[in-house]
C-alpha cells in the first residue's frame, strides 16, 4: 500500500455538506479571498487569505471542482484544453465531421 496502514486515515468534514470522508478521498481546493482598501494610492493595503477547503466527491462534482482543477493543471503544464486541435489548425474538429472540403 502507498505507505499507509488501513484504518489510520483521518476523517475530515466536507465544507459543503458536512459529510465525514477520509482525507485521501476528499478533494482539497484552495479558496483565495482578497481584501483591499479600495484606495488607488500608495497607501493601498491588500491582504490575501488562502484557505484549504476539503469537499466530498459528490459535492466536488456538483460544484464542478474537478473541471476547475483539471484546467489549472493544464495551465501549469502548458498544454491547454484542445491543444491538439490548435496544432492541426482545426479548432472545432470540422474536418472529421464534414470531411476535408479542399479535396472536392
Amino acid at each position: 500500500m502507498a505507505g499507509r496502514v488501513r484504518g489510520s486515515i483521518k476523517l475530515i468534514n466536507c465544507a459543503s455538506c458536512g459529510r465525514r470522508v477520509p482525507k485521501d478521498k476528499a478533494l482539497a481546493y484552495d479558496r483565495v479571498t482578497v481584501y483591499s482598501t479600495d484606495l488607488k494610492t500608495n497607501d493601498d493595503v491588500r491582504t490575501m487569505l488562502r484557505r484549504e477547503m476539503h469537499y466530498c466527491p459528490s459535492c466536488a462534482k456538483h460544484l464542478k471542482l474537478y473541471e476547475k482543477k483539471a484546467r489549472m493543471m493544464a495551465r501549469r503544464s502548458g498544454s491547454g484544453w484542445g491543444q491538439q486541435d490548435r496544432e492541426d489548425g482545426d479548432r472545432w474538429g470540422t474536418q472529421e465531421r464534414f470531411g476535408n472540403q479542399d479535396s472536392a
